[in-house]
């Protein structure tokens, strides 16, 4: 009875601390609801509560409870109703042996009333047997669990018994064999050492106990069933590196997480302290430190002062001074640990002396005094003087003094300057100074004289003289006077005249009162030579004597040629033929040199007769004939005096003169056609050249006549010229019908002579379409040109031609062609309103402005009603002003012109009137 009773009570307690919901406070004995038995839906068994064997399920699996129902006292005092309202009925499992319980199944009046869900294999009026089936969480952790049946009412006394454990059932939920979930991987760890250390595995543990084996470096380093590993405190010798965690279920399936490591810091320490120094000044030194620690970081001091920038182990100082005296620390911080401080460390830098100013030497006038200074820092220094690589004895003072310098005295100085007693620091305070020269002024030499020249005339010289000295001047003289303002090295005689001919010299002084004189250079000044009288021909018998003279002014040399081959050279202006034998008949020239150019004589003919000789000889005076320029279109008469000579001793006849050749036709004799000369006669003979074409023409004069022995022909040439050029069409573009279009050509005078265009005649089949206005004769100066206009005035639909013949008896003959076109209302017409042109004002009496649009014209050319080229204007630019003056700087009268603007698309035309 006490053991029922204990149950009772225990059931009781467990009931009311278990349970979630209100608990029954009195219990029906004649009822009851409890757990019977399982059926296994696997095998069929039936596993009865009183038996003590367990379901054995996996999470997610269906078990099929049946359950019991008994309630009598309900029944009888509720009008034979069966089951009971106003209850509930649960199943509830526990892992806790009934401390807690879980509902997995609430069945209510309506669910156990309909008979079939779920269903009763055994019902009476007031009990009944029925079952379920319920699906088990998926999430429901393994272990063993008891299960029991229990009522809930929400009022009054229970239909049936408390539960009793007699009547729990048992189930075992085993863990499935699943693969180890790992999300996510772990993350590398880094702490301080001697901090704790925990590494944590992310896994799910709701399938029960997992074993976790830890590997660091690939050692395992224990197994633990937690997937957290700890250590109070961490140590980089036993902790530090790389780390993996195998996991093993109770299946024994295993995942294996990434690696991760392990980076166990140690705390900021200093290793190594700054150390003292004395540093001699400009030597390089490195200040440094030590230390061990994670992400370190360094701030130097210096006498207790944040250095800026200072942050690295090390403080380098390139070359020491005063300025990095001083103590110095540096304070490391890091990721572990407190910030470290190092000791501090002096430096102590001994200061050298300085020169303070450079070591002057210079040059000294001979006998005079040099002193050299040292200019330097510090108080007490010690000095020793130097001249090249020897000491000067005694000379131990900031100054050196030297008396009465001479050129023995000349070299290279320096001083030596030391703190005494400064090389026993360690650290030798000292200096050198550069080295000075010293030395003693000489009188100038001249190294390179000015020389002689032959110069001539107009022409530019400059005589020069190099010396070496100290402060040179220069003085030249001419004929022994000073030439004013000749103070250079170099004499420029520019456009020299004769008398500008004699004695150069130049005086070069220096310091102390030096000085030397040049040389004489003598130039003399030269024209070019002048002939003052030409060789005349000569006639001699074999063995005679022949004098050929040029009398000349300024021959520096004469050079003699026969027939083009020299014969004689010298300063001779005679040459003297003796005992002239009948190879030294010939063409005799002389050529006149000096430093201006050359000039030649005339050819003189020296002709030798054999007096014995009966043989009819003939001569020509000159080897070749020249008939000069000709202008084109017109002729020329030249003549040429004793050209045919009887050169033998009998009489010859001259029967004729005629001429051979590529352009014979060229070439006409006007006289003699015929003669009969006695010895030493001679014949003058007229010759007209009219050129055939422009450019050279030449021919050969044939001489027929009864010598069988000489010369019988002689070579002619001559040129016909322009003496000008112009364009070789003038296009007058499109007008329309009636229309009369100017246009103006240009002609150039290339020559150097004045030329006259005498007339231009119009030729054509249209040569009534065109007409020069332009007033004839003109007359082009030498080097310059003239505009030359004419007009197109067409009366048909067309295109026209025409041919413009230049007349010029002192220019030559030359043709330009014209063009021009005619259409009715043509659009093609250049209009200079619509191209943007215009000329204001207009009228105008003052200053007049011409608009070329947005061209700028190649010419703009004003011509008068009588189409006569008043003025041309070139401008640069697209706006240009005129003054309403002719090219000659006339002013024009009142009158109406024609403004032609003339660009790479045509000519313009536009009228401007005049008004005075």
């Amino acid at each position: 009875m006490k053991h029922l009773l204990t149950i009772f009570i225990v059931l009781l307690l467990w009931s009311t601390v278990g349970s979630k919901v209100y608990s029954q406070t009195c219990w029906d004995r004649q009822a009851s609801f409890y757990f019977n038995y399982f059926v296994d839906t696997k095998t069929g068994n039936r596993l009865y509560y009183y038996n003590g064997t367990p379901l054995v399920v996996l999470p997610g699996d269906v078990i099929q409870p049946h359950m019991y129902l008994y309630a009598y006292t309900y029944y009888r005092n509720n009008g034979n109703q069966f089951p009971p309202k106003d209850s509930k009925w649960h199943f509830e499992i526990s892992k806790d042996d009934g401390v807690t319980w879980k509902v997995l199944k609430t069945w209510e009046y309506d669910d156990l009333n309909n008979r079939t869900n779920p269903p009763w294999y055994t019902r009476s009026t007031y009990y009944g047997y029925f079952y379920d089936k319920i699906t088990l969480p998926t999430n429901l952790a393994p272990g063993d669990y008891v299960v029991r049946g229990r009522e809930e009412k929400s009022s009054g006394c229970g239909v049936s018994n408390a539960p009793n454990t007699y009547t729990y059932g048992k189930m075992t939920v085993k863990r499935p064999c699943v693969t180890p979930v790992i999300s996510p991987q772990p993350s590398n760890i880094s702490i301080c050492q001697g901090d704790p250390l925990t590494m944590k595995i992310a896994t799910k543990e709701e399938y029960g106990y997992i074993f976790f084996e830890w590997y660091r470096n690939g050692t395992l380093v224990t197994t633990t069933l937690a997937p957290t590993l700890s250590f109070p405190e961490s140590s980089k010798e036993n902790h530090e590196g790389t780390w993996y965690v195998n996991i093993i279920d109770v299946c024994g399936t295993k995942a294996q997480t990434n690696e991760f490591k392990v980076t166990i810091d140690i705390p900021t320490k200093i290793t190594q302290e700054p150390q003292n120094r004395t540093v001699c000044q400009g030597n390089s030194h490195t200040i440094s430190v030590s230390a061990e620690g994670t992400n370190l970081t360094y701030q130097w001091y210096k006498d207790g002062t944040a250095m800026p920038g200072a942050t690295t182990p090390t403080i380098n100082i390139p070359s020491a001074s005063s300025d990095n005296e001083g103590v110095y620390q540096v304070i490391v911080n890091g990721t572990c640990g407190d910030p470290d401080t190092s000791e501090t460390a002096t430096i102590a830098v001994p200061i050298k002396p300085q020169f303070t100013t450079p070591l002057a030497g210079g040059t000294f006038c001979p006998g005079s005094k040099a002193t050299l200074s040292a200019q330097t820092t510090g108080n007490i220094l010690a000095y020793q003087w130097y001249k090249g690589d020897q000491p000067i004895l005694g000379a131990n003072q900031r100054t050196l003094t030297i008396d009465n310098i001479s050129e023995h005295d000349n070299g290279f100085y320096w001083v030596y300057v030391v703190v005494p007693g400064s090389a026993e620091t360690g650290c030798l305070a000292d200096a050198t100074s550069g080295r000075v020269y010293v030395g003693v002024y000489d009188a100038p030499t001249i190294t390179e004289q000015p020389t002689s020249a032959n110069v001539c005339e107009g022409s530019d010289i400059t005589l020069t003289v190099n010396a070496e000295g100290a402060d040179l001047q220069y003085q030249w003289f001419f004929k022994g006077a000073p030439i004013p303002q000749s103070n250079n090295y170099a004499l420029e005689l520019n456009n020299i005249t004769p008398a500008q001919q004699g004695s150069y010299s130049v005086q070069v002084s220096s310091m102390c009162g030096f000085f030397t004189t040049s040389k004489v250079a003598e130039v003399n000044v030269y024209s070019l030579p002048v002939l003052t009288s030409q060789p005349a021909d000569a006639i001699a018998e074999v063995g005679e004597t022949v004098t050929l003279t040029v009398n000349n002014q300024g021959a520096q040399e004469v050079v003699w040629l026969r027939n083009g081959k020299e014969v004689a050279k010298g300063t001779e202006a005679t040459l003297t033929l003796t005992d002239v034998k009948l190879s030294d008949a010939g063409f005799y020239q002389a050529v006149i040199t000096n430093v201006c150019g050359s000039i030649n004589s005339r050819l003189a003919r020296v002709t030798v007769i054999d007096p014995n000789s009966l043989v009819p000889t003939i001569a020509v005076s000159s080897p070749t004939l020249d008939a000069g320029n000709v202008p084109f279109g017109y002729s020329n008469e030249i003549t040429f005096d004793a050209l045919v000579m009887n050169a033998g001793n009998v009489p010859i006849t001259v029967n004729g003169l005629s001429f051979s050749g590529p352009n014979a036709t060229d070439f006409v004799v006007t006289a003699p056609v015929a003669n009969t000369l006695n010895k030493g006669e001679s014949l003058t003979v007229k010759i007209k050249f009219t050129p055939s074409s422009v450019g050279a023409s030449t021919a050969t004069l044939n001489i027929q006549s009864t010598a069988t022995d000489g010369e019988s022909s002689v070579e002619i040439s001559g040129s016909g010229v322009v003496q000008y050029t112009t364009d070789q069409t003038v296009e007058f573009g499109t007008a329309d019908k009636n229309e009369t279009r100017i246009k103006c050509f240009t002609i150039n005078n290339t020559s150097s002579t004045n030329i006259t265009i005498d007339d231009i005649q119009v030729s054509g089949t249209n040569a009534s379409l065109f007409r020069v206005t332009t007033p004839l004769p003109v007359s082009i100066p030498a080097g310059t040109t003239k505009e030359v206009c004419a007009e197109f005035t067409p009366h048909e639909v067309g295109s026209y031609t025409a041919s413009f013949a230049i007349k010029s008896s002192t220019g030559g003959n030359s043709s330009v062609g014209a063009n021009g076109t005619c259409e009715i209302a043509s659009s093609v017409t250049l209009d200079a309103l619509n191209d943007g042109m215009s000329i204001y004002p207009n009228p105008v009496n003052g200053n007049v402005t011409i608009n070329t649009g947005e061209t700028i014209a190649s010419t703009i050319t004003i011509v008068d009603a009588q189409g006569i080229v008043v003025a041309t204007l070139h401008p640069t630019q697209s706006v240009t002003a005129w003054d309403l003056t002719t090219s000659s700087g006339q002013t024009l009268p009142s009158g109406s012109y024609t403004i032609i603007i003339a660009n790479l698309t045509g000519s313009y035309f536009m009228t401007l009137y005049i008004v005075r």
